[in-house]
Formats: C-alpha cells, structure tokens, sequence
C-alpha cells in the first residue's frame, strides 16, 4: 500500500481534467487523525462554467481503480449541498472522491462569515447536511492542486473560526438536540424500540455537533467523532464513557432503558450548560 504514489498519481491526472479548478486531500489523512487502513479523500473543487464534465472524471476513474469497474455519480446525486463522488481503489488504498462546486463553496463561506448557514438532506444521520461542512474541509485539508489559488485565498479566511457562525450553530444544534430528546422523553416506555433508538441516536449526533462547535471546531468525519471530543478540554466530564453506557441501555432491559434516557438528559443538561458560557 503506497499512500503517497497513490495520492500523487491520482491528483496528476485530475488536474488535466478541463474544468478542475482545484483538488485537496481531505478527511482523516488530512488532519493526522489516520491509522493505515484509513481511506484517501479526494476532494475536485469544479467550474462547471469552464467546461468540467464528469464523464472525463468517470473514464478516468475506471481507468485508475484496480478492479477498472469504478463509476462516478451524477452532479448533485447526493444531494446539493454534498453532491456526489466516487468510490474506487488505487494501488490497493481505498478512495473517495467527492465533487465540490467551487462557486457553491465560496458563496457558502462567504454566508458562514456573517453566520449564516444553508442545509440539504443527507443520507446519513441526523439527515442534514450543512455548508459548514465546507468550511471544516477547507481548515483541514492539505492542497495537491490550486492554479488559480482559489482554497488558499478561502483557507486564509478562515483561520479563526467565525464568531457570528460559532452562535448561531450553538442555538442551531441546542434547538436540535433538545428537541430530538423531548420527543422521546415521554415515550420511554413505548413498544417501538426503533423510534426510541433513532432519536437516541439523533440527541446524540447534535449533542457531538454542539460540543464541536463550542469547542470552536467543524466535525467533518463520521468516524471517530465521540472520541475526538473526549480529546477536547470543554466537554461533560468523561463524556464518551457516557454516551456508550446510554447506547447499551437501548439494548437491555425496559428499566435500563429508563435510566438511560435519565443518563442522557443529564447528559444534555450538562452540554447545555457549556453552550450558556
């Protein structure tokens, strides 16, 4: 497995690609949180009104994937906001490539400057996707190609996480969490064990968000994301103990359940109180 040849030899050819304004490594590798089983995020930023054209990203991508039997989504598949990509691997290192329009990413720093943000569906939980997103991906990546300098002139901007952003995503995930959690708190005994969980599930999700964003930094993974916050200095105390105890109580008795829909209350509570300071 060559790491670095695969990075390479990927990020050469796309930058031929007409249209490719600029490419970044992102996610985990980018910002050292790696072991070696870890994939490769690729991130194209494009012009669409330069001429790019996915079918050049498609051919090529079959081209370079091991197996030759990768393909790309349309534009947009996934969704506005998160668009779309591929899935391939190069050299025996798995591979993900997402597409970014360049024009979509300016104007959404550009609004979470002025704390602002735009949403989207999302396939995974909690189902929406932010612009913000964009923002954590350009603090952490590592830039393979930027003719124009278009993800150097962005990442220059926002070397400090943005004030009006930072209060508005503390209301916006407070709201979110809070909610999600009133829904279940009166339905804790409830039959339907997979409504309990999801928004089990979904409480949780915001509660990460908001300590992220207390703690003035972008989750932009979804692997790993409690653990990174136990690594953080303002947290509940021994928070990723907390949030496994109350997972298990989904899956034990009726009465372990009830003490962990406590557990997670207090939990909240707690998180809250971080975001009120």
């Amino acid at each position: 497995m060559n790491i670095k040849k695969a990075m390479e030899e990927m990020s050469e050819e796309i930058a031929k690609l007409t249209g490719v304004s600029a490419i970044t490594m992102s996610g985990s590798r980018a910002n050292g949180a790696n072991h070696l089983s870890t994939d490769m995020d690729i991130a194209i930023y494009y012009d669409k009104t330069k001429g790019f054209n996915v079918e050049d990203v498609n051919n090529l991508v079959s081209s370079l994937d091991d197996n030759q039997s990768a393909e790309c989504t349309s534009l947009n598949e996934w969704g506005a906001l998160m668009n779309g990509g591929a899935n391939l691997t190069i050299h025996g290192v798995h591979t993900a490539i997402i597409f970014r329009d360049i024009h979509k990413v300016v104007d959404g720093i550009t609004a979470n400057l002025q704390g602002e943000k735009n949403e989207d569906r999302n396939a995974k939980p909690s189902y929406v996707y932010l612009d913000v997103l964009y923002l954590g991906e350009l603090a952490i990546c590592e830039i393979l190609y930027d003719p124009y300098q278009y993800i150097y002139q962005l990442k220059q901007k926002i070397t400090h996480y943005p004030e009006q952003l930072h209060q508005a995503l503390i209301e916006y995930y407070t709201f979110e969490a809070s909610y999600s959690f009133m829904i279940i708190s009166h339905r804790i005994d409830t039959d339907d064990d997979c409504f309990v969980a999801s928004h089990v599930l979904r409480t949780i999700r915001c509660m990460n968000q908001l300590l992220f964003t207390i703690n003035r930094a972008c989750c932009i993974h979804k692997y790993n994301a409690v653990q990174s916050i136990d690594v953080y200095s303002t947290r509940p105390d021994n928070y990723g103990e907390k949030v496994n105890d109350i997972l298990q109580s989904l899956v034990t008795t009726r009465k372990s359940r009830a003490k962990g829909m406590q557990a997670l209350h207090d939990l909240l509570s707690s998180t809250e109180e971080l975001a009120a300071v």
